[in-house]
């Protein structure tokens, strides 16, 4: 089976009509290629239909920013003239989400139509929402079947369809995450000494506000560990998977904002050579683990340069190289803004005279 998309890509008023793009890609995985770009009357739109179901012989086919209603080819986007109206910063076509394989839910990035270059990109989702809002903050529009929205109390910024279910998906092959074991840590014997004034008071306050105190009961614990720690547990993250001296208290706030952030922590899980046992790494820096953190989300194997040995410079220059055999670079999908807009708007005025 394979897949079949088609989408308008360029608008004539003077002519009525559409150039409509045709491309065929396998059933797992983006690898469009192109299949037909004819140019249709608006009023063609049976003739398109069935040029379309000849082309696809059975296998599915999707059209991506068109409908066809009463022999009209009619738009599922913004208006068929923004074609003309940005004539010079031309929208692309959102094509397929790439999601990853270990969390369904995390749509890594978007599979886009450059339709000035008459080419796909693959897109990061930080990327795409960057660029829509700068597009937008000059009103020229990045994308045609869909528009960007704006972070709200409930939902971060957005990329949303015109219409749901309108676009392919496929799953990009991310590292296997492993689960985080609760008492992780080797045991060590714990020296019983006397705590000191500050360690106290972090366990008395504790206690008294009916927190689990015994988590971080180990004397070997500074009182700002301790202190972390608990805050940590508040959150609803069993602490005692990080309760060890070994973690450094950056370290720990590190992890305390990406569970305040409801962040997939099995980006960060190594394992045991000893025990076997999968626990967070305390070995990296903070940095290091933003790098980690950035390799998760791109869905590239971060496991490459997942040394605590290696600098965090080191790992950006890595991260930065796996990143381009998956992704586009901004070059490859938009234009310098400032250089778009002074375009669009010597365009506007131009058809404002005519």
């Amino acid at each position: 089976m394979k897949n079949f998309v088609a989408f308008v890509i360029n608008y004539s008023s003077k002519l009525d009509a559409v150039n409509i793009v045709t491309l065929c890609s396998s059933e797992d995985k983006p690898d469009y290629k192109l299949v037909m770009n004819k140019k249709y009357g608006i009023k063609g739109g049976k003739t398109l239909l069935n040029d379309l179901n000849t082309i696809s012989k059975g296998n599915r086919l999707k059209t991506i920013n068109f409908k066809v209603v009463d022999d009209t080819i009619k738009s599922c986007g913004y208006a068929f003239d923004i074609f003309e109206k940005q004539k010079k910063a031309i929208p692309h076509i959102l094509l397929a989400y790439m999601i990853d394989s270990q969390n369904k839910s995390n749509n890594l990035g978007y599979v886009i139509f450059n339709c000035k270059r008459g080419a796909c990109f693959n897109v990061k989702t930080s990327d795409l929402i960057d660029k829509a809002r700068l597009y937008n903050k000059h009103n020229v529009r990045l994308l045609h079947n869909a528009k960007f929205v704006e972070a709200t109390e409930d939902r971060g910024a957005h990329i949303s369809l015109f219409y749901a279910n309108s676009i392919d998906t496929f799953t990009v092959s991310t590292v296997t995450r492993d689960r985080i074991a609760k008492y992780s840590i080797e045991k060590e014997t714990a020296d019983k000494s006397k705590y000191n004034a500050s360690q106290l008071a972090i366990l008395r306050a504790a206690k008294n506000n009916g927190k689990a105190y015994n988590k971080v009961c180990d004397p070997r614990l500074s009182a700002e560990q301790m202190k972390e720690l608990l805050e940590i547990d508040d959150l609803g993250f069993d602490c005692k998977a990080l309760a060890s001296p070994k973690y450094d208290v950056k370290v720990l706030r590190f992890y305390k904002a990406e569970i305040r952030n409801k962040v997939d922590l099995r980006c960060y899980v190594v394992k045991s050579k000893k025990t076997g046992a999968n626990y967070l790494a305390y070995k990296f820096t903070v940095p290091q683990l933003v790098e980690i953190r950035l390799g998760a989300i791109s869905g590239i194997n971060y496991r490459k340069y997942m040394n605590p040995s290696t600098p965090a410079s080191e790992m950006t220059e890595i991260r930065t190289r796996l990143e381009r055999k998956l992704w586009a670079t901004e070059e490859d999908f938009t234009e310098d803004v400032k250089n778009l807009v002074s375009k669009v708007e010597m365009y506007k005025r131009r058809a404002s005279k005519v």
